[in-house]
C-alpha cells in the first residue's frame, strides 16, 4: 500500500519564517504604544536602525515612511512594513 507523502517546505521556508519573525520583533519593539501600527515618531527609530543594519533605505525618514504607507492612512501596519521590506529584498536580488 502506497502512502502519500507530506507535503514539503520549500527550502529556505524556514530562514523565510526565521526572517518573518525577527521583522516582527524589530517592528513590535519599535511600536511603543502597542497599538500594532507606527506612528511617525515610532518609525525614526525603526529607521535609525534599518540604516544601522545596512538596509539600503533613504536616508529621510519621513520620506520613507510615506513611502510605505501605502493606504495613506499615517500609520505603518506590519503587513506594510513586511511589504517594503520585501520589496527591498528583491531589489537587492536583482
Amino acid at each position: 500500500m502506497l502512502r502519500k507523502s507530506k507535503k514539503e517546505a520549500p527550502p529556505n521556508a524556514d530562514a523565510l519564517a526565521q526572517k518573518y519573525q525577527q521583522w516582527k520583533q524589530f517592528f513590535t519593539f519599535h511600536d511603543k504604544d502597542n497599538s500594532g501600527e507606527l506612528e511617525p515618531h515610532e518609525f525614526k527609530g525603526l529607521h535609525e536602525g534599518l540604516l544601522k543594519n545596512n538596509i539600503p533605505v533613504k536616508a529621510d525618514a519621513l520620506e520613507v515612511f510615506y513611502e510605505i504607507d501605502k493606504d495613506k492612512s499615517g500609520t505603518i501596519s506590519f503587513w506594510e512594513f513586511t511589504m517594503y521590506l520585501e520589496k527591498l529584498r528583491a531589489q537587492k536580488a536583482n
